[in-house]
């Protein structure tokens, strides 16, 4: 009777240590051991400057809110020279003007120095937002026909 305990004992024993193994392996994905599983972007809120516009001088600040349920990562600001005529551009084939990590008083901003490209007053530029999360998931947002006055570039 005492080996019949015994052997449900060590059984029950085996049984226990090999779920407890079981739970220790971790199942491999795309060479990953970690996922993430947050799957939504951040959203770009209000812009600064909104739509089209005249900017003077020879600096902005410009200025974007965001909001993500986890967390935003960083905002960047982009722009592309259009020259007189205006144009379409991606955000490839932008120019970064820098990235915010750190929202203050509800706001991402960056100082846009305008670059010294030699065009004259009433020059074009395109400006782009972006929004990430840790994750990697993002928003972007364009702003469409900022025109330089006075000094232009």
């Amino acid at each position: 009777m005492r080996t019949r305990y015994l052997v449900l004992l060590l059984a029950l024993l085996a049984v226990s240590v090999a779920a407890a193994d079981l739970g220790k392996k971790s199942i491999q994905i795309w060479g990953s051991t970690s996922r993430s599983t947050d799957h939504t972007a951040p959203v770009l809120g209000t812009l600064d400057p909104a739509g089209s516009g005249s900017l003077g001088g020879v600096s902005y600040t410009v200025r974007a809110q965001a909001t993500d349920d986890v967390g935003v990562q960083d905002v960047c600001f982009y722009y592309v020279y259009c020259g007189i005529a205006g144009c379409e551009a991606p955000l490839e084939d932008a120019t970064l003007i820098g990235c915010d990590t750190t929202e203050a008083a509800g706001w991402y901003t960056q100082l846009w120095t305008f670059p010294s490209c030699g065009a004259a007053p009433g020059s074009r530029f395109n400006l782009w937002f972006r929004a990430r999360d840790a994750a990697g998931n993002q928003d972007t947002a364009e702003q469409d026909d900022q025109i330089l006055t006075g000094r232009g570039c």
